[in-house]
């Protein structure tokens, strides 16, 4: 049973603050979000907010390495407006995941960074800077403009493990003609430990992932970049991702080859792939895919149906040419 419900109310009894609760419960992940934000916290726009998850997740159903881990997180929100179209996020969060491994199942490499830790469970102190630009003129249909989102996440001495994320996401419109607008989209991500976590690296539950309807499509979800075996299936390579990937494409939109903004349809080519460290990128392991793709802008949110074939694959790579994914856009 797939299960996904979000409530948001903008102005929360006449206060103008928001309220919103999701509850998703899928083949891979239970999850609980409770969420407030007040975004006219002073007369100059700056927000305030707080987020409350809970979630179960099952990482073999989400094609990666068989593990569990439960975990909870809270976190307080600060935006700061910088004009019209920059501004610039601060998150402090606390959070706690217990991981539980499948004896025999799980790779052999989780095990030893468990081991090596001397912990099942992860407590951490977060901090997150980002700033994002967006001057599209859309948020669903954008036709023109750019997007670009930068961020840089810690958790702070004391934690459990001691790592850092960045994160760089670009995607720029270019109108070529009323009936035809480009896209071009780049993300880039890399992780890495210090501190007490200097010589174990990235934790293994935090690795950036590709393939799938949100990277390279064509290729199934997650099944790009590194994986390990399990001594009970020593002949089956379980995706275990890594800290730094590549992902990157361009689409021809027609916005008006439907009679109505609600559904556009683009042709698309995605390249990438995911990396255990910057020092191991190899161009020859870039995956890609070409094919084409249809949005429709529902009620419920955006729903995107593509049809991707592979056109730099290798023998044992998972390929999944038609996918659906929700709650994205071109």
């Amino acid at each position: 049973m797939i299960t996904t419900a979000q409530l948001s109310q903008d102005n929360f009894m006449g206060t103008g603050n928001r309220v919103g609760i999701g509850i998703q419960n899928n083949v891979f992940s239970k999850r609980l979000d409770l969420s407030f934000l007040n975004p006219y916290f002073t007369q100059d726009g700056v927000s305030v907010g707080y987020n409350l998850s809970y979630s179960e997740f099952n990482s073999q159903d989400f094609n990666a390495a068989q593990y569990n881990s439960d975990a909870i997180n809270f976190q307080s929100i600060f935006g700061v407006p910088i004009s019209e179209t920059d501004s610039v996020g601060l998150i402090f969060g606390i959070d706690r995941n217990e991981i539980q491994t499948i004896p025999g199942f799980t790779p052999r490499v989780i095990d030893d960074y468990i081991n090596a830790v001397g912990r099942r469970t992860f407590k951490a102190w977060r901090a997150e800077l980002s700033w994002r630009r967006d001057s599209r003129n859309h948020f669903f249909v954008p036709t023109r403009g750019t997007q670009q989102a930068l961020s840089a996440e810690v958790t702070l001495p004391g934690s459990t493990q001691e790592y850092y994320k960045l994160n760089y996401q670009f995607s720029r419109y270019w109108p070529i003609s009323p009936a035809l607008v480009l896209n071009t989209n780049f993300n880039l991500g890399y992780g890495d430990g210090y501190g007490n976590a200097s010589e174990n690296g990235l934790p293994f539950f935090e690795n950036f992932y590709a393939g799938g309807d949100r990277s390279v499509r064509g290729f199934e979800t997650n099944r790009l970049g590194p994986c390990a075996f399990s001594d009970f299936a020593p002949d089956f390579c379980q995706s275990i991702g890594g800290s730094f990937r590549t992902v990157g494409g361009i689409e021809l939109i027609f916005p008006t080859l439907f009679d109505t903004p609600a559904i556009r349809v683009a042709a698309f080519v995605d390249v990438g792939n995911v990396f255990d460290g910057v020092d191991n990128w190899d161009a020859d392991e870039l995956r890609a895919s070409a094919g084409a793709a249809m949005q429709w802008q529902a009620p419920i949110g955006p729903i995107v149906i593509s049809y991707g074939v592979p056109i730099r694959k290798k023998d044992g790579d998972f390929i999944e040419r038609l996918q659906f994914s929700f709650g994205t856009s071109f």
